[in-house]
Parts: C-alpha cells; sequence; structure tokens
C-alpha cells in the first residue's frame, strides 16, 4: 500500500474521532503552530454542527500572548458554547484561555496545577520544564 494513502486514511480517521467526540486538545507550550492547530478545528466543529458543545482540554505551561489571544478571539466568536477543562496543568496563558470558556462549564482538576503568572521553576515535578 502507498504510504500517501495511509497517511490520508489516518486523517480521514482523526476527523471522524474529532467530529463523533467534539473534544479538542490544547498541549504543551502555546505556540503559534499549535494555536493554529486548535483554531481550525474550533472551526471545523463549529462548521459541522453550531449548536452540540465542544470540549476543550487544557495541559500546557502557558506560552506566546498572541497566539493565546486568538484562541480566546476564537473561542469568543463561535455559536456552540465551549466547555474549558484543565486535569492536569494549566499555567500563564492557558489559564486565561480555559477562563475564556463558557460560564458554567469551566473545570479544573482537584490536583491540577496552575498560576496566572509565568513558570520559572526547575522544580522535577514539573515534567515540561527541562
Amino acid at each position: 500500500m502507498w504510504p500517501f494513502r495511509q497517511r490520508q486514511n489516518r486523517m480521514v480517521e482523526e476527523l471522524e474521532e474529532l467530529r463523533r467526540n467534539r473534544i479538542v486538545t490544547l498541549e504543551g507550550e502555546i505556540t503559534d503552530e499549535i494555536a493554529t492547530v486548535v483554531i481550525a478545528k474550533l472551526l471545523f466543529l463549529e462548521d459541522d454542527d453550531a449548536l452540540r458543545p465542544i470540549t476543550l482540554r487544557i495541559a500546557s505551561p502557558g506560552g506566546d500572548f498572541a497566539a493565546g489571544m486568538a484562541v480566546i478571539d476564537t473561542m469568543r466568536s463561535l455559536k456552540p458554547p465551549i466547555r474549558t477543562e484543565a486535569r492536569t496543568l494549566a499555567h500563564g496563558m492557558a489559564l486565561a484561555i480555559l477562563a475564556s470558556g463558557t460560564k458554567g462549564t469551566r473545570v479544573i482538576g482537584a490536583n491540577a496545577q496552575y498560576s496566572l503568572g509565568a513558570v520559572t521553576s526547575r522544580d522535577e515535578s514539573m515534567p515540561w520544564r527541562t
């Protein structure tokens, strides 16, 4: 089988799973590239069904302000309600994105690490800082 066909089949499967579960993940440091992918998925789901809620799962140490604001602006422009949740961590810009979810649907895990300030510690309990 051609490798191009395999990649195409994988992409179709990912889109079907996204459409079925309506869950978008924002993981890692927020960069322009990550924000672009998240925004594209949010817009795709709105176009697919403008009434069903979308869940945005966040696990991020924060990142670029402009990229984060682009995600927030997109969330505000969407018709479906956006449920935001952070089960493990949300620092800086990631916490701002979490707070931009639809009122009453923002969730942060009981053991989640979160702060509005920048993460500067090189603590071993923070695996994203190497």
